[in-house]
């Protein structure tokens, strides 16, 4: 399963913020956009990027 990249917690496929810290995400099923990241879950095929505040 996913986890959150800022506290860690598991995060359902496809949920649009982590119910723990309220960081919200990104989700890129692209695989070329997963390579350049090498960042995610590579068991369900995506990238799991956190959206910073400005």
């Amino acid at each position: 399963m996913p986890t959150c990249p800022n506290c860690g917690s598991i995060v359902m496929e496809r949920d649009p913020y982590c119910t723990h810290c309220g960081t919200t995400f990104q989700w890129i099923d692209d695989d070329e956009e997963m390579e350049k990241k090498a960042k995610g879950d590579r068991e369900w095929g995506v990238v799991l990027l956190p959206i910073l505040p400005l």
